[in-house]
């Protein structure tokens, strides 16, 4: 968001500051979300029962809408 053009309108609209948001989004994301990344990039990645069921109840709901 804070590369999209669009999203940069909307920010400086609100008096965002630009570069504040995307420090405090980098850090966030290497401090609070650094426990979820893989480091074996090429792992075989594998969707949560949680994922599947949406999937699944979404797949249902279509086919019975015909």
């Amino acid at each position: 968001l804070t590369e999209d053009s669009d999203a940069l309108e909307v920010f400086s609209a609100c008096k965002v500051d630009i570069d504040e948001l995307r420090a405090r989004l980098i850090d966030y994301i290497e401090s609070e979300l650094a426990s979820i990344v893989n480091p074996n990039n090429g792992a075989d990645v594998q969707p949560t029962a949680s994922f599947q069921r949406v999937i699944q109840r979404s797949i249902i709901h279509t086919q019975s809408s015909g």
